[in-house]
């Protein structure tokens, strides 16, 4: 046996000693929190969410020849991302909505349709939108909902806008009594069947006539809106429910801020509104960024000591290292990665931790493997944690070492390629 190599064997020794304590303690804490949150919550009503999406519109027949309505983007797709979690002691519920739309092929031009370029309709922002939806328990329809923003600047898919409303449950349902209204939210609500109300538009490069008292380059900053409100009839009588749920957003600053007026019900009613637009997320999104940077620095670590890296990536995150001490009778591999989300900042991030052992339990390069990590994700500004329990097979072929497996907990295959840089020294 060469000399550095029984030098080195304490050092390894102690190394995986200190990453399977490490390991330990980061799924122990992780899974101890989560109960934690667990405990804390259960006396809370379990969030329920849904997502509901308008294609093809606006109708030709609800496009008016009306010289205010210029310039309209078709809408291939209007969607609303609703979230919502009952409050019973307090008879109300907080709902977290986030519009996005994506342009159509056509654009209409006072009240008639047309080609137009992508690059033209990628062109416009929408400015407010009030939809109303049918609100549905197990099916059946209960009640109506309107939803609208009516000040920011959304740009089209990717990207986004959402704010949070706290709202008793009086107000929440048009023409709905409170207590009615708290039962189909403990029950499961799901918003259907959309109709628009109202929509604005701005379309960038285009400029409105300059008018008296403007200078010419005034009026080459000034876009040109577009206000449409479709021919869908008037309520009469029966609208007695509570206003949209409005939302002001300052774009000089920077902030979202409520308006003062939100509806029937007292002041501390209002609704606390947080947005995203072209500028993208909320700053105070959660990301599981910083925790991604660690976990690839002890990969990087690992590297250093133990001589292995290569490429790792499972089915739910594809982007990932593995590093570690292999040897031909078996060795341990510390896996992490991530999906592209994680690198964008939006939701529906993943990042898996992990630390996998395998030996020549058959005298073979191909060794059985299993091992013990952390799954972690990110939803609608909360986390969501559960264990990784890894089992497959290494090729541990001299210097090129490959795992394949599979997630016993989250059924998620799994693949691996490194190259032991210290094989034969």
């Amino acid at each position: 046996m060469m000399p550095w190599k029984t030098s080195l064997r304490p050092l390894v020794g102690a190394t995986v000693s200190l990453y399977v304590r490490g390991i330990c303690w980061v799924v122990g804490g992780i899974l101890c929190l989560h109960a934690l949150g667990l405990a804390s919550g259960a006396q809370a009503q379990p969030a329920r969410e849904g997502r509901v999406v308008l294609n093809d519109w606006p109708a030709p027949a609800a496009v008016p020849s009306d010289p205010a309505v210029q310039r309209l983007p078709e809408v291939a797709a209007l969607a609303l991302d609703y979230r919502y979690r009952v409050q019973p002691e307090a008879s109300a519920a907080q709902w977290t909505f986030t519009w996005s739309w994506q342009p159509g092929d056509s654009l209409w031009v006072n009240g008639r349709p047309g080609p137009a370029a992508r690059s033209v309709l990628q062109g416009f922002r929408m400015t407010q939108v009030e939809v109303k939806y049918d609100v549905l328990v197990e099916g059946q329809q209960v009640a109506e909902m309107i939803v609208a923003v009516d000040s920011f600047r959304l740009a089209p898919h990717p990207a986004r806008y959402r704010f949070t409303v706290d709202v008793s449950a009086s107000r929440v349902f048009l023409d709905t009594e409170g207590a009615a209204a708290l039962s189909y939210l403990k029950a499961g609500v799901t918003l259907a069947r959309p109709t628009v109300l109202r929509v604005g538009f701005v379309e960038a490069g285009r400029t409105a006539a300059r008018r008296s008292g403007r200078s010419d380059r005034a009026s080459r900053q000034q876009p040109v809106p577009t206000i449409f409100t479709p021919r869908i009839g008037i309520f009469i009588g029966w609208r007695v429910g509570p206003d949209p749920y409005y939302v002001d957003r300052d774009d000089a600053a920077g902030r979202a801020a409520p308006r003062t007026t939100m509806g029937r019900g007292a002041a501390d009613e209002e609704p606390r509104a947080s947005g995203d637009d072209d500028a993208g997320d909320d700053e105070d999104d959660v990301s599981l960024g910083p925790a991604a940077t660690v976990a690839f620095a002890a990969v990087g670590l690992t590297a250093l000591v133990g001589g292995t890296v290569g490429y790792y990536g499972t089915g739910e995150a594809p982007l990932g290292l593995m590093a570690g001490y292999v040897q031909p009778s078996g060795g341990f591999l510390l896996q992490t990665s991530i999906n592209a989300r994680v690198l964008t900042g939006e939701d529906r991030q993943h990042l898996t931790a992990q630390m996998l052992g395998f030996g020549n339990v058959f005298r073979s390069v191909v060794q059985p493997a299993v091992g013990l990590g952390v799954h972690v994700e990110t939803q609608d500004d909360t986390y969501s944690t559960r264990a990784a329990v890894p089992v497959g097979l290494v090729v541990n072929a001299s210097r090129v070492v490959v795992f394949g497996g599979v997630d016993l907990v989250g059924a998620t295959p799994m693949v691996g390629l490194a190259v032991n840089l210290r094989s034969g020294r």
